[in-house]
C-alpha cells in the first residue's frame, strides 16, 4: 500500500489533524500501520477481509472501553470505516529479552494485570459478541487443511524426524475436545503487550479477535515460562476446565508452523529462527 496514498486519505478525512512526522510500521501481515509524531496510530487493512473486521474491531473496542482500560480507543473514523486512527498508547512491545530481566515482583503484577484483563474479556456475554460481529473462526480442521498446504515450507528447515513431530502435533491439535466457545483476542503476543517502566500500559491489536477456546489467549504465555503461565492461570476467573492449560501448550507448539512459512514466505527471519529452535527444543524433549 503507498504511503503517500495513505497519508492523502488521512488528511483528507480528518483535516483538523495535523502532522509533520509519519512512521510506517512494516512487520504486520494485515494491516499496514502509520504512526504520526508518536502521538497517533492509523491501522490500514491489507486485505478485504481485514476491511471486514477493523469494522468489527472498533465495535468490539468501543464496548469494552467500558469495561477495560489500557486498549486502543478508535477516535479517527471514516464514514465507511475502511480504516481508523487512535491516540497512541505509550508503551514499547514486551520482548521475551525485556521480560527475562523482570523482577519476580514485577512478573507477578503482569500476570495479575494480565489475568484481570483476560478475566473480563472471556466473560463478556456470547449474546453480546455476535451483536457486535463476532463469531468463530478458524476450525481446527481448516488450520490442518492450511497446514498441509504449508507443509512445504516446513521441509526446507526441518529434517524428517522434526516434520514427523510437527505431523503428529498437528493429529493431536484437530483431534481435540474443546469447550463452549468465548470472546478471546486470539493474538496476544509480546509484540501486542506494551509496557512501560516495567508495567503494563496497553494491550493492542484486537483485528483477529472472535469466538473460540479461551485457552488460546494463554498460548503465548509459554514463551514466559510455565512458572509465568501458572501465575497467570492461577489469577483468572474465567472458564477453566482440565486440559485447558495443556491445549494452552499444544496452542503455543502450533503457532511454530505458522512462524516458519511466515518466516520464509515474508522473509521474518526472526519468526523462522524462533520457531524452528522451539521445534527442535521440543523433539528433544
Amino acid at each position: 500500500m503507498n504511503q503517500k496514498y495513505l497519508i492523502k486519505r488521512i488528511k483528507e478525512e480528518f483535516p483538523q489533524i495535523r502532522f509533520k512526522d509519519v512512521k510506517k510500521i512494516t512487520c504486520g501481515l494485515d494491516h499496514v500501520v502509520l504512526i504520526l509524531d508518536n502521538k497517533c496510530v492509523f491501522r490500514f487493512p491489507k486485505n478485504d477481509y481485514y476491511k471486514k473486521k477493523i469494522k468489527v474491531e472498533m465495535r468490539l473496542l468501543s464496548e469494552l472501553q467500558k469495561k477495560i482500560s489500557k486498549i486502543p480507543y478508535y477516535k479517527f473514523m471514516p464514514q465507511d470505516q475502511s480504516f481508523g486512527g487512535y491516540p497512541i498508547i505509550d508503551g514499547k512491545p514486551l520482548s521475551t529479552k525485556k521480560f527475562n530481566i523482570f523482577t519476580n515482583q514485577q512478573k507477578r503484577r503482569l500476570a495479575n494485570e494480565l489475568a484481570d484483563f483476560l478475566t473480563v474479556l472471556h466473560k463478556i456475554p456470547i449474546s453480546k459478541a455476535k451483536k457486535i460481529g463476532l463469531k468463530f473462526e478458524w476450525s481446527h480442521q481448516d488450520e490442518l487443511n492450511q497446514y498441509k498446504k504449508r507443509r512445504k515450507y516446513l521441509r526446507k528447515v526441518l529434517n524428517q524426524k522434526e516434520l514427523s513431530f510437527v505431523d503428529n502435533l498437528m493429529g493431536k491439535y484437530v483431534s481435540l475436545k474443546l469447550p463452549k466457545n468465548c470472546l478471546v483476542h486470539h493474538d496476544l503476543s509480546e509484540d501486542h503487550i506494551l509496557t512501560k517502566n516495567n508495567k503494563l500500559s496497553g494491550i493492542i491489536d484486537f483485528g483477529d479477535s472472535s469466538l473460540n477456546d479461551p485457552a488460546v489467549d494463554f498460548a503465548w504465555f509459554w514463551e514466559w515460562g510455565e512458572d509465568f503461565v501458572q501465575k497467570v492461570y492461577k489469577r483468572y476467573t474465567g472458564r477453566k476446565d482440565g486440559g485447558f492449560l495443556s491445549r494452552s501448550q499444544l496452542y503455543n507448539l502450533v503457532m511454530c508452523t505458522s512462524w516458519i512459512y511466515h518466516g520464509i514466505v515474508d522473509k521474518k527471519k526472526l519468526w523462522l529462527n524462533r520457531a524452528v529452535k522451539k521445534i527442535r527444543k521440543a523433539v528433544k524433549e
